[in-house]
C-alpha cells in the first residue's frame, strides 16, 4: 500500500477511484524493472479513506492502493508521487475552498469546507480527469527545468523522460508562464505562514499578467479584470480590488518593500484579501488552461485589447466556457471567482 496523507478541510467518501497520468520511466512496485511507455500512461488510482471517529479533531487519513494492473505488462505502477502532484492540486483548482492535504496531519483541524460526496464527487471527477492532459504538460515543464537536454531534438531522451511528450524550445516558451503561475499557486496552498501565501499568490498573478512596461499594477488590475470579470461592474470591481490605494496589489508592494508599520500598526494579510487572490488566481488558470496554446503574449494583446473593444473579452469567455463545458464540468460553478465583492 502506498504512502498516507493526512486530509482536513475535505468531506470524503470512504473509497473512489482517481484517474491520473505518468510521464517517462514506469517503475513496477514489486521491483521488476524500469520500462517507458512511449505514450502517457493513464491510471485509475483507487483510494481508501479511513474516516477517524471524531472528524472535527482528527483529520482523515488517505491511502492509495497500488495501481491497477498495467495492460500490456501485468505490473503494478509506482505512481505515489503523481498521486500526490495531481491530487493535492485538483480541489484547489475545482474550488479553491480551505483544504489541507498532508503527509502528516496538523494539530490544528480545520473543519471541512468542501463536500466531495455523491453527485459533487462525480463533478469533481470529471473535472479532475479534463486535467490530464494539463498534467502531462507540468510534467514536461518540470523535466524541462532539471533535464535541459529533453529540449533538444534528442527523440531518446524525450521518449524516456517525457513519453514522447512534444516539450521543446517553442513549446516552452509558449507554455512557461501558465506552468510557473501554477507552481506558485500550489506552493502558496501549502504555505502555512500567511504573509508568504499573500505574496506567493501575487506572484502568480504577475507571471500571468505582467509584462516589462510600464505601470505594472495598472496593466496587470485591468487584464486581470478583463479575463474573469463577466460584466462591466465585475471587472470594474476586480480592477479597484486589486489596483486601489488599499488593494491587493499595494499590500503586496508594502510587504515586499519591508513597508511593515504605520499609523494604523502593522501591515497583514485580511483574510478577505486572502481569499480574493486565492480565488483570481484560481479562475486565472482555469481561464490560461482554458486558452491554451495560445501564448501569454497573444492572450495578453486579446486582453489589452478589449480595453476598447469589451467584446473581445466576451469572445474570451466563450471560449473557455466551451473548453470546459465539452469536458462536462458544470462551468458556471467552476468559474465562479467568490469576489466578495463583500469580501470573497
Amino acid at each position: 500500500m502506498a504512502e498516507a496523507w493526512a486530509v482536513g478541510g475535505i468531506d470524503l467518501p470512504e473509497g473512489f477511484v482517481f484517474p491520473i497520468t505518468k510521464l517517462g520511466q514506469m517503475a513496477d512496485v514489486h521491483g521488476e524493472g524500469v520500462f517507458v511507455n512511449p505514450t502517457p500512461t493513464r491510471v485509475d488510482c483507487y483510494v481508501h479513506v479511513e474516516i477517524r471517529p471524531e472528524p472535527g479533531r482528527h483529520p482523515s487519513r488517505l491511502e492509495i492502493l497500488p495501481s491497477p494492473l498495467h495492460p500490456d505488462r501485468g505490473t503494478e505502477l509506482a505512481v505515489a508521487y503523481e498521486f500526490e502532484q495531481q491530487f493535492f492540486l485538483a480541489p484547489w483548482l475545482y474550488r479553491g475552498f480551505s483544504c489541507r492535504i498532508v503527509a502528516r496531519p496538523s494539530r490544528r483541524p480545520i473543519p471541512a469546507t468542501l463536500s466531495l460526496r455523491d453527485e459533487a464527487l462525480q463533478d469533481f471527477l470529471h473535472f479532475a480527469k479534463a486535467l490530464l492532459d494539463f498534467h502531462d504538460d507540468r510534467q514536461a515543464y518540470f523535466v524541462a527545468r532539471h533535464t535541459p537536454d529533453v529540449l533538444e531534438e534528442h527523440d531518446v531522451v524525450r521518449m524516456v523522460f517525457v513519453s514522447g511528450h512534444s516539450v521543446d524550445a517553442n513549446w516552452l516558451k509558449a507554455r512557461w508562464p501558465l506552468m510557473a503561475a501554477t507552481d506558485l499557486y500550489d506552493r502558496a496552498r501549502r504555505a502555512r505562514d500567511a504573509d508568504v501565501r499573500f505574496l506567493m499568490l501575487m506572484m502568480s498573478l504577475e507571471v500571468l499578467f505582467s509584462d516589462e512596461k510600464s505601470e505594472l499594477s495598472r496593466r496587470l488590475a485591468q487584464r486581470c479584470a478583463f479575463l474573469n470579470g463577466r460584466d462591466s461592474s465585475e471587472r470594474k470591481a476586480i480592477f479597484d480590488r486589486l489596483a486601489g490605494r488599499s488593494g491587493l496589489y499595494n499590500r503586496r508592494s508594502r510587504l515586499v518593500h519591508g513597508d511593515l508599520f504605520d499609523r494604523k500598526g502593522f501591515v497583514d494579510v485580511p483574510e478577505e484579501d486572502q481569499l480574493l487572490a486565492t480565488s483570481l488566481v484560481r479562475v486565472s488558470l482555469l481561464r490560461f488552461i482554458a486558452l491554451s496554446p495560445r501564448t501569454k503574449v497573444q492572450v495578453m494583446d486579446s486582453l489589452d485589447d478589449a480595453i476598447f473593444n469589451s467584446s473581445v473579452a466576451d469572445q474570451l469567455h466563450a471560449e473557455v466556457d466551451g473548453y470546459w463545458a465539452n469536458r462536462g464540468v458544470d462551468v458556471e460553478s467552476l468559474l465562479d471567482a467568490h469576489l466578495g465583492l463583500q469580501g470573497a
